[in-house]
């Protein structure tokens, strides 16, 4: 897929979820998803990359507790532990970010205007392009 191609939104969202469920039903939780930790096939299949931030559910996330702007253990109550409410924060982000209605928050969670500034690949190309 060349950057600027047509992207199936719902169809990525749908693939990164099916992979976090998979995920899930190992007992391990991610912790760090984000557009820089989604790549995509050339044909837009979503492959989530990037664990070293993955725990064992129920496990302390320790200082790998995901990227600013993107992870629970950035918000104004940070997640300590890995659960799986902490990938359902991420996703329903990455899910704004695809629908154009990501506005960018910083470690606490507060808003400001326009997109921290990412390295330009994976999901960021498609956006960054429009």
């Amino acid at each position: 897929m060349e950057t600027g191609g047509p992207l199936d939104r719902r169809a990525v969202i749908d693939g990164i979820t099916e992979g976090v469920t998979f995920l899930h039903s190992l007992g391990l939780i991610h912790n760090d998803l984000g557009p820089g930790n989604i790549m995509l096939e050339d044909d837009g299949t979503p492959v989530i990359i990037d664990f070293d931030s993955c725990r064992r559910d129920g496990e302390p996330v320790g200082i790998k507790k995901g990227t600013p702007s993107w992870s629970a253990g950035w918000t104004k109550k940070p997640s300590s532990i890995a659960r799986k409410a902490n990938d359902f924060y991420s996703l329903k982000l990455l899910e704004d970010y695809l629908n154009g209605e990501y506005q960018g928050h910083d470690k606490f969670g507060e808003i400001h205007d326009g997109l921290v500034t990412p390295p330009v690949r994976g999901l960021y190309r498609f956006h960054l392009a429009r």
